[in-house]
């Protein structure tokens, strides 16, 4: 993630999927475009999201927004484990 805050500028907002790890969401430094995570419990356990808006969560029942701080990575590992990153 240190290389991503070094090598690009600008205002972004990021999701991606990573095959047999899980889901990471950053924005950038500044905090200029926004990036939610909200989760959703269920019988089985918590399901977990992120979104460019809160809306999107609402729409699907996700409850617990809350803002990804600017410079701050979200991970969420396979089989449900959440895991803040840390501040870059």
């Amino acid at each position: 993630m240190e290389d991503v805050y070094e090598k690009v500028e600008g205002a972004y907002a990021c999701v991606a999927m990573l095959a047999g790890f899980g889901i990471i969401g950053f924005r950038d430094p500044y905090g200029i475009r926004p990036i939610v995570m909200g989760q959703r419990t269920k019988n089985q356990g918590s399901d977990y999201m992120i979104a460019s808006e809160s809306v999107v969560l609402e729409c699907l029942e996700f409850k617990n927004h809350r803002n990804l701080r600017p410079g701050i990575s979200s991970e969420m590992r396979v089989a449900n484990r959440y895991r803040r990153g840390s501040d870059y």
